[in-house]
């Protein structure tokens, strides 16, 4: 009987991790599961395809689900989401529209990635706001300046993805605002390199407000207020969000696996949860900083990739 293996997500950890397995195991029945449409693709190209850089979608498209499904031998479910996991019969129950499904298997790969942190802040759920996670996101960004012809656009966090997304509407004759609650833009920097990040991008002509927070949005008309601490306003035809990321644990919460204290799943060094079927990888689980000997969190494809290897060919040495 041949081995059943389910990845649940796609993209750097999940489809590395079916890859790595049909490379491993060429028996095996391999099931990967995808909540949205597609399932590899170079997320971090994502602010470049909206700037422009990147003139045609197709290519940050790694693989279309049937590209990946023919070439490594794979069952692709798309637009389908695992609801629940039942560790004691082995059994991942998924929903794709009005259908339920049930995957039953031996090892399971949680490649779950992380989602948008949403501040909150008063009238950001009655508004019309942007997200850069995936390929709708950038989509649905695209479609509207290319429709409504922005000339402003204030971004909320100045992280990677933050300055990114600013230098994309640059790249769009956008002029741009980035407000970072911190005392600096890219706060994991030295601080001297972060000061001369801001210069730098100051002198391309995108404002930045450091130790600035958000307190209220409102849509006036086509516009959007956005209020600060300290009572000043500024108004923008297009919001973004780029607060940062966590770990979407929900799924391994609900399967009662463990969880560390910096909200991720637990692993050990073949990526192996609390249960000795099923492994994690990717932006839902912790790495460790070789320096400091201390658990981070570093939501990168490059390490997201990796893990996505280990999950599977470390089992299959292990159990030859």
């Amino acid at each position: 009987m041949h081995k059943k293996i389910v990845v649940i997500g796609g993209v750097a950890a999940g489809a590395t991790a079916a890859a790595k397995a049909r490379r491993t195991d060429e028996f095996a029945e391999i099931t990967l599961i995808e909540k949205g449409p597609y399932i590899s693709y170079a997320n971090c190209g994502l602010p470049y395809y909206l700037g422009g850089d990147i003139k045609n979608k197709r290519d940050i498209l790694l693989h279309t689900p049937k590209s990946f499904g023919d070439r490594f031998n794979t069952e692709v479910y798309i637009k389908t989401e695992a609801t629940s996991i039942d560790r004691k019969n082995k059994t991942v129950k998924a929903r794709k529209g009005n259908k339920e499904l049930t995957f039953e298997y031996d090892k399971l790969i949680m490649a779950v990635g992380s989602k948008p942190i949403i501040p909150p802040i008063e009238g950001l759920k009655d508004i019309n706001y942007f997200l850069m996670r995936t390929v709708e996101d950038a989509d649905k960004a695209i479609k509207y300046i290319k429709n409504k012809k922005p000339e402003s656009a204030i971004i909320i966090g100045g992280g990677y993805i933050g300055i990114e997304v600013a230098d994309a509407m640059r790249n769009c004759k956008i002029s741009t605002t980035i407000i970072e609650a911190l005392d600096s833009i890219l706060p994991n920097y030295p601080g001297i390199i972060s000061f001369a990040i801001k210069k730098e991008i100051e002198s391309l002509g995108i404002n930045i407000k450091v130790r600035s927070k958000v307190k209220k949005v409102r849509q006036k008309d086509s516009k959007v207020i956005v209020s600060l601490e300290g009572g000043n306003n500024i108004e923008t035809d297009m919001l973004f969000v780029c607060a940062g990321i966590k770990p979407d644990i929900d799924l391994a919460i609900k399967a009662g696996l463990e969880i560390d204290e910096l909200g991720a799943i637990v692993v050990d060094k073949f990526m192996k949860t609390t249960d000795v079927n099923i492994y994690a990888a990717g932006d839902a689980v912790s790495k460790v900083n070789r320096i400091t000997g201390k658990k981070v969190l570093l939501q990168l494809a490059g390490p997201a990739n990796r893990e996505g290897r280990v999950a599977r060919e470390r089992d299959h040495r292990r159990s030859r």
